[in-house]
Parts: C-alpha cells; sequence; structure tokens
C-alpha cells in the first residue's frame, strides 16, 4: 500500500522548503553576525543553508542505498543485508 503516500510527497517537499524559509527569514530585523569567511550573514540563515546542504547530503545517499530495491536491480546477498535496517523488513 506504499502508493497511498505519494500523493504526500509534493506536499512534503513544499513544507521542509517552507521551513527553512522561515528559519532563514526568522532573524531578518536582526543585525547580521559577521560570517568566518568574511561575508556578513545572520545565524538564520546559516542554520538553515546548514540544514538544506544536511537534507539534500542525507537524501542522495539514502537514494543510492535504497536504489536496487526502488528498481528492481540485481544487487548481492551482502548489499540486501546491509540495508536491512530492521528485523521486520521484508526485501527479499
Amino acid at each position: 500500500y506504499i502508493y497511498h503516500y505519494f500523493p504526500c510527497v509534493p506536499f512534503l517537499a513544499v513544507s521542509i522548503v517552507l521551513c527553512l524559509d522561515l528559519l532563514a527569514d526568522a532573524g531578518q530585523g536582526k543585525a547580521p553576525v559577521p560570517a568566518e569567511n568574511g561575508r556578513s550573514g545572520n545565524r538564520f540563515e546559516r542554520a538553515a543553508t546548514g540544514l538544506l546542504c544536511a537534507i539534500l547530503i542525507a537524501a542522495a545517499v539514502l537514494f543510492v542505498a535504497f536504489f536496487p530495491y526502488a528498481s528492481g536491480c540485481l544487487a548481492s546477498q551482502g548489499w540486501l543485508e546491509a540495508m536491512r535496517w530492521f528485523d521486520r523488513w521484508l526485501w527479499y
């Protein structure tokens, strides 16, 4: 029944972007704090940028890791066992 979750994916993506934008805009009225590299930026914008980078990196890594399951590509038995994080997951 995983196809029931697919319609919520666009709303999830928009809500994550909205939350990150709100985090970046939270410090708009404050004086910017100088960044380490000489550019001015406030801590909320840097936090939002860092969080966005972490989310994108995690999404890319997990996409590559679970691609054999999502696409049906052949994978080694060791890889299948390594990606089985919980005992109740039935992959194959």
